[in-house]
């Protein structure tokens, strides 16, 4: 009964079209990677490094007589493919760039790298509105490929394409398939029959990964191999892996992953830590804000800019509103916007793009890049913009059903119709609020909540202030988790939404 319903990845992947490109990108990975010195140029965040992990171990399977890495600085360099950098990877004799989760906008930089005999393969995800590079060896899906090739992130991109051309063994690709699960839960993309396959084998190959630093970052976070799934890596694993790109220089996250190096665990670890104790403390210092007055659009000069996408997806999935936060980095500022459905944070950033340095994301998410000068038109913009959105309300069904009634047989039969994700989101639950309730402070400052009456017990992170007066509250929408800790497992069940009379 527990096992997962059938999801055949070769199925899926037989005729998938992930538009113009593939076949040219195939015939230069044949002609630029062999006996080459080559440089794989990623981004800082997870689908950046699992992507640039799976391009450095694919370029040294073909034999590159060498393979360097970059990923740039989030705070000091942003997002995207620098000329600077290229112009020193040419000084050092590098003669193939392979760029993975960027580059798709990089025209000056792509030129620059192409006119000065550089051979270039783009493997990006991203928008391609406005202008774009223009080359051969460019695999994108959102330039013509198919609706479920769309929806792929980076590693995704680059995994179905080497699949699909034959650029290494099958059997070799699905070794490599935990890379995929990672950044696919990691980037929320649409998690459609496609996506949960892939997720569904790289989660296999993640449980007897031959990867000694993910295993070891893996016991570290006190998770069990053989019950990690697709909430075990977004929760922690995927979070930690981020931390270093957020908090300090990603390549952490790839050496970790890549030769499993102790230091760079420690130091991911305490990363981790730091990450977690700002985010809170950001996170309900915009909650109590949020209490007097609903205001879109924030910057604060003492945000760290490596953390404000992910608390700016943390309200907009509590509120159902858009958001856009900014902070100081570099000689400008630097943002992160996320929209609810009913919004399209692409196109609101496209009819602003005279007012940015530069830009880029997903209809749900996206960055940008704006000078100082700049700032406050184009903050009364997205202002306008984002209380101009009209959530698009869709029905949800909820199951009214007492936590207590849980076990972890029910919770293994729930998880059959996985792998979880935006778009296909895991069942919840309903439980009234029935009168004396208990509110337990948690965490450090007790910005975290437990509910407890009687033998049922909630969790609400960052959701002390909401629970401060129960009176109006009807009741919890919730979802069942298993959290495991020192080979114990427990269902525990976390508040998702509040429901008020």
């Amino acid at each position: 009964m527990s096992k997962r319903l059938s999801l055949d990845l070769k199925d899926c992947l037989n005729g998938l079209d992930i538009g113009p490109g593939s076949v040219e990108t195939a015939l230069e990975w044949g002609k630029a990677v062999p006996g080459a010195r080559v440089m794989v140029y990623g981004d800082y965040d997870v689908d950046g490094v699992c992507s640039s992990a799976l391009a450095v171990e694919m370029a040294r399977e073909s034999g590159a007589k060498s393979v360097h890495y970059y990923l740039p600085h989030r705070q000091k360099e942003g997002y995207g493919v620098h000329l600077n950098v290229i112009k020193k990877a040419l000084k050092g004799g590098i003669e193939t760039l392979i760029v993975t989760d960027c580059g798709s906008k990089d025209v000056e930089s792509i030129e620059y790298a192409v006119d000065n005999g550089m051979n270039v393969m783009v493997f990006d995800h991203h928008s391609v509105e406005g202008n774009t590079i223009d080359i051969e060896a460019f695999v994108n899906p959102q330039r013509g490929g198919s609706e479920e090739a769309k929806t792929l992130c980076a590693t995704a991109v680059l995994w179905s394409w080497a699949f699909s051309e034959g650029i290494l063994p099958s059997r070799w690709l699905m070794e490599r398939l935990d890379l995929v699960a990672m950044s696919t839960v990691g980037d929320c993309v649409s998690m459609g029959y496609l996506n949960r396959a892939l997720v569904q084998e790289g989660l296999t190959v993640l449980k007897s990964s031959k990867r000694p630093g993910l295993a070891r970052l893996v016991d570290r976070l006190g998770l069990v191999k053989e019950d990690i799934d697709e909430s075990s890596l977004a929760m922690k694993l995927v979070p930690c892996l981020n931390a270093a790109g957020r908090m300090d220089v990603a390549d952490l996250s790839l050496s970790v992953i890549l030769t499993g190096d102790l230091s760079s665990i420690d130091r991911l670890e305490d990363l981790n830590v730091r990450r977690k104790k700002i985010s809170s403390d950001i996170a309900a210092d915009i909650a109590k804000k949020l209490e007097n007055y609903v205001e879109h659009v924030m910057y604060n000069p003492d945000w760290p800019v490596g953390l404000l996408s992910a608390i700016a997806s943390r309200l907009c999935s509590r509120y159902s509103l858009g958001f856009a936060l900014a902070a100081p980095s570099g000689k400008g500022i630097k943002g992160t916007l996320r929209v609810p459905d009913g919004g399209n944070a692409v196109e609101i950033l496209s009819e602003l793009a005279p007012l940015l340095d530069s830009w880029g994301g997903h209809p749900y998410a996206a960055g940008f890049s704006v000078s100082n000068s700049r700032w406050e038109e184009l903050s009364s913009a997205l202002e306008i913009k984002l209380r101009s959105i009209e959530v698009a309300e869709k029905p949800e069904t909820v199951v009214d059903y007492d936590p207590s009634m849980f076990d972890l047989l029910i919770w293994k039969d729930l998880n059959r119709i996985g792998p979880f994700g935006q778009d296909n989101p895991f069942p919840c639950f309903f439980t009234s609020r029935e009168g004396g309730e208990r509110l337990i402070p948690l965490g450090e400052g007790g910005v975290h909540a437990k509910i407890e009456s009687g033998s049922k017990k909630l969790i609400a992170f960052n959701g002390a202030c909401q629970h401060r007066s129960m009176e109006r509250i009807r009741g919890w929408v919730y979802r069942p988790s298993i959290n495991s800790w020192r080979g114990r497992k427990d269902l525990q069940f976390i508040v998702e939404k509040i429901v008020m009379f």
